[in-house]
């Protein structure tokens, strides 16, 4: 059974993915990241996909928005 935090990282050892399992299931927040940055938030209950958002970047690398739930 998996219980507890989850990560994951790229080969140059910056963060990919970051989330927590509740018996064997994801639950809560879970990020992943491109090398450098955030792209994606998840939000799961009990293994399903609640609401999800995906960050965007101006040229610059300024985010656009920051997501609030």
């Amino acid at each position: 059974m998996i219980n507890g935090i989850y990560n994951e990282w790229w080969d140059n050892g910056a963060k990919k993915v970051e989330g927590q399992y509740a018996g064997n299931k994801k639950e809560g927040v879970w990020m992943s990241y491109d090398p450098g940055r955030r792209s994606r938030i998840d939000f799961f209950r009990s293994d399903e996909l609640f609401t999800s958002y995906d960050f965007e970047y101006y040229a610059n690398g300024q985010i656009k928005e920051e997501p609030s739930f």
